[in-house]
């Protein structure tokens, strides 16, 4: 219920960003940074304080804590610090999603780049967020075992299935566009996916491109704003490969063949104790 409340709102503020750029003749300037700012904050805010308050409800303070990968028996025991562990909760669990949801719109430049690296990286936080609902499964991986899950997988197989068949109308050349209404759903969901499988720290592997692409126009920005350098020709990276001549659907593949081998990795940690 949780991830199809923040699915909903996130899709419905992308498609008021993209109707208001609509309206404004096909200008580039949507809603205001802080209106999105705002709105993606209040959504990602009640779905953190919602997880929260389940686990207070269910007697099962995992969903509240925050796992560390690979040291699977460390982890910020929130649930011990009251308020203050609310709050951390809140701060670091809404930045999951906002940084995800910034990602994948960053990285939406190319025809398939972020569609088909969202479904690789939807395909594996699905799969964590099925051994954290499995009892067993988790028993045996050493993993936090996080009730209700199941119900989420199905969620995520639905994104799976809906995500494969955009993209095969987005895949070279794209016939239709991700936009604001397709990037801030689908980048909310993976942070969602990441939260209920315990699985925001792991997030470099599982959403490898993702990374690379935010992290690249993060160190261009503020290179150029310390420096006045630029380490990149243009950023995000893919630019920078399309500008050394590279063609856009080899790009493209090599990012996926990249991000499946990052999430292969990220899946591998799970079985690391």
């Amino acid at each position: 219920m949780l991830g199809a409340v923040l699915l909903v709102g996130m899709g419905t503020l992308g498609f008021v960003d993209d109707w208001v750029k609509w309206k404004r003749e096909g200008g580039r300037n949507g809603l205001s940074r802080r209106a999105k700012m705002f709105w993606t904050l209040l959504l990602t805010g009640y779905v953190a304080a919602m997880l929260w308050s389940m686990g207070e409800r269910t007697g099962r303070p995992e969903i509240g804590r925050i796992y560390a990968p690979l040291l699977k028996d460390l982890f910020a025991p929130t649930e011990h610090y009251g308020w203050l562990g609310f709050g951390l909760f809140l701060v670091f669990e809404s930045f999951v999603i906002l940084a995800t949801t910034h990602a994948v719109n960053v990285t939406d430049g190319l025809d398939g780049l972020a569609a088909g690296s969202g479904l690789i990286t939807l395909a594996a936080l699905t799969v964590a967020v099925y051994l954290v609902g499995h009892a067993e499964w988790a028993a045996y991986l050493n993993l936090p075992r996080i009730p209700g899950a199941g119900e989420v997988v199905v969620l995520g197989g639905a994104l799976i299935g809906a995500t494969l068949g955009f993209l095969w109308f987005n895949a070279h050349p794209a016939e239709i566009f991700l936009g604001d209404s397709g990037a801030l759903p689908l980048g909310a969901m993976i942070g969602y996916l990441a939260i209920v499988s315990k699985q925001e720290l792991a997030l470099p592997l599982l959403a490898g491109v993702f990374v690379l692409e935010v992290g690249t126009s993060l160190i261009q920005i503020l290179s150029c704003r310390w420096t006045g350098r630029r380490p990149f020709r243009k950023a995000p990276i893919h630019h920078a490969f399309e500008l050394a001549g590279m063609k856009e659907p080899k790009i493209v593949t090599r990012f996926w063949i990249g991000g499946m081998v990052s999430a292969v990795l990220g899946l591998l940690l799970l079985k690391v104790r």
